[in-house]
């Protein structure tokens, strides 16, 4: 099988070149997404051609023309399109890539598989490939009302999906919302890590610190109730446990001076995916406490998840609407969006013996291994594109 993958993202080799220097290096959801993604479709020895944009600017790059050279690794290869770093310039030129490298990209049969975020790229690879005949399948990690408040912008967001033969979605609900022509879909709400590995679990923090660490990582927008979570914690009053924070946010500043004052508050700074990861494996307990309540909740399914069950130890989350009913049987659920609900279900998950929550958080780990790696789910888009398009 061949697929021309249109996005905005690249190589992790790429990224890091054009990342990896910044004083708060983040792996982006997408970019990780993707990635596995991909990697699973190459383990499956399916040809891939990625046809990037680069996900750059002038303040990420500053240079004016961006000319970077192609990249191949195995049954995988990278094309950047040249282009120059002006705003409007740019999107012309990454639209006329798009275009012509699906236009001219040979005779085999392939697939498309587009991101459709980037409206230059999606639109150029999805008008050629309708030119072309090459059935398209059209990824959707968000929604037009999400992503711009402008409804011109909207519109030309969901012109995309009229170009699609198909879909791949985050979220079930997302169906209702964008395939207004029932168009065939398949759901790939996370993608887990086929090669991560997994600690001793006799190994854990709490040997070294003589505390449970719970650990939170990810963005302290107060949006995202790490509030709840301070408090919660707080209120929860386990003196037995330190909470341990990844990330940076509009909560930083009111997180640093409860630090201050409560031992058992730790702020960790931000710190490269790998390292955060390798603390997860180690750690008593993960905590997202994201409110349930906000439309968006029903379109988004935290990226976080599927990282924390795979490493090994138990999940305490809230009951998101994006979740699909199959996965909460392995893990502990935060029953509400207040402070109050956060310190019950704290108190509630130390009530069980380290046994018990050492054998829910292997549990998750083997489930989101055997049904969601990046392995499992690119077979089953290769399935649905061989089936269905």
């Amino acid at each position: 099988m061949n697929i021309l993958y249109s996005y905005t993202n690249c190589s992790e080799k790429k990224y890091r070149q054009l990342f990896g220097d910044s004083e708060k290096f983040v792996l982006r959801a997408d970019q990780k997404y993707h990635s596995l993604l991909i990697k699973g479709f190459a383990e499956s020895n399916v040809n891939v051609r990625c046809l990037s944009s680069l996900p750059i600017s002038r303040h990420v790059k500053k240079q004016l023309f961006i000319n970077e050279p192609d990249e191949f690794e195995g049954t995988v290869s990278y094309h950047y399109y040249k282009s120059l770093n002006i705003p409007i310039l740019r999107q012309i030129m990454v639209f006329c890539g798009g275009f012509l490298n699906v236009l001219f990209s040979g005779k085999e049969k392939s697939y498309l598989l587009c991101d459709f975020q980037n409206l230059a790229n999606a639109y150029g690879t999805l008008l050629a490939a309708k030119l072309r005949r090459i059935p398209t399948v059209v990824i959707v990690m968000d929604l037009p009302d999400f992503l711009s408040g402008k409804k011109t912008v909207q519109k030309m967001y969901e012109g995309t999906f009229k170009l699609a033969d198909s879909f791949i979605f985050l979220t079930e609900q997302m169906n209702d919302v964008a395939n207004k022509k029932d168009k065939p879909y398949i759901v790939i709400e996370g993608i887990a890590d086929s090669s991560a590995t997994l600690s001793d679990k006799t190994d854990l923090l709490k040997s070294k610190t003589g505390k449970d660490i719970v650990v939170y990582a990810g963005s302290l927008a107060k949006i995202y109730g790490i509030k709840n979570l301070v408090d919660g914690f707080l209120n929860a009053n386990l003196p037995d446990a330190q909470l341990w924070i990844y990330g940076d946010g509009d909560y930083l500043k009111e997180l640093e001076k409860i630090c201050q004052n409560h031992d058992s508050i730790i702020y960790k700074g931000v710190h490269p995916n790998e390292e955060v990861f390798e603390v997860e494996k180690k750690a008593s307990l993960l905590v997202n406490p994201r409110p349930t309540s906000p439309k968006y909740t029903r379109y988004s399914f935290p990226s976080k998840t599927i990282e924390y069950m795979a490493s090994g130890t138990p999940l305490l989350t809230t009951r998101l609407p994006g979740i699909p009913e199959e996965y909460y049987e392995f893990f502990y659920t935060i029953d509400g969006d207040t402070a109050e609900d956060v310190s019950k279900a704290l108190k509630k998950v130390f009530s069980y013996s380290a046994q018990d929550r050492t054998n829910k958080g292997l549990s998750a780990r083997d489930f989101v291994l055997s049904k969601k790696s990046n392995l499992v789910q690119s077979k089953r888009i290769i399935g649905f594109i061989e089936k269905r398009v």
